[in-house]
């Protein structure tokens, strides 16, 4: 809105006209000459506008300023506690999960960025959903799935997600992992392909994967795949994404880049 020739009162200075807005600057022309003020900061307590129309709009501006203020701050007070939390966390050797989507979905996850841990299949809690005691805020969740008619050792590595900055084990009550608002990335499985099993078997162990959803990962095990996804995604914006999301991962585990 143009408030341009609009009349003006200001507590100092009294009636005034404004003349000239200039970004984040207000010319008013006084009895006593021409004043500038900050714009829109002057109407918070020192000046008013007469029209009733502009008032409104000028408030509606302060109020989308105090707005965007208090979620600014708000983030700050989140990021701090945040990095706190961090600072001292107890980093454990396999805190880092595997999903194979048993129990999910490949749609249903990538539309709400959030995956299910899947139900105990047995025990005193069978059929209930599996707390995952495990994970924190540094926990990377690895997408798996193994192609259709293939064996168990063609399971495909699909993608992988940072837990949610403010996410509690002890409040999952309901087995719903939330994705991290920005460290999150699929892979083309037809161009960026990589192997599960060739990451977490030992000589001990067979891929099988079992009727769970839900697999711990040792920490190392993670950093070799995010390492890979480094060196296999080729497109400059997938590739810095990657990189930012190893960084994040080396930092909230710990662990040199």
């Amino acid at each position: 809105m143009n408030l341009v020739g609009e009349c003006v009162n200001h507590n100092t200075f009294g009636k005034g006209v404004v003349r000239l807005i200039d970004e984040d600057k207000i010319e008013v022309e006084f009895d006593l000459g021409k004043k500038r003020f900050l714009y829109p900061d002057v109407f918070k307590s020192f000046m008013s506008i007469e029209d009733k129309v502009c008032k409104e709009y000028v408030d509606e501006v302060l109020y989308e300023i105090d707005k965007e203020n208090t979620m600014k701050v708000q983030e700050e007070v989140r990021e701090r506690e945040f990095l706190d939390r961090v600072r001292t966390l107890k980093v454990s050797d396999n805190s880092q999960a595997a999903f194979a989507f048993v129990e999910n979905k490949v749609e249903d996850v990538l539309n709400t960025w959030s995956v299910f841990t899947g139900t105990y299949i047995s025990g005193a809690s069978k059929g209930e959903p599996r707390r995952p005691q495990k994970l924190n805020v540094n926990t990377a969740c690895l997408l798996t799935m193994k192609p259709e008619g293939a064996p168990e050792s063609e399971r495909l590595i699909i993608g992988t997600f940072m837990v949610k900055d403010n996410f509690k084990a002890s409040l999952c009550k309901d087995g719903i992992i939330k994705a991290h608002e920005e460290h999150r990335i699929m892979l083309d499985t037809e161009k960026e392909k990589l192997l599960f099993w060739d990451y977490c078997e030992s000589k001990s162990k067979s891929k099988n994967w079992g009727k769970c959803e839900l697999k711990y990962l040792a920490n190392s095990e993670m950093q070799n795949i995010l390492l890979d996804m480094i060196k296999i995604i080729k497109d400059e914006d997938r590739s810095k994404k990657v990189s930012e999301f190893y960084e994040y991962f080396c930092y909230t585990n710990k662990i040199a880049a």
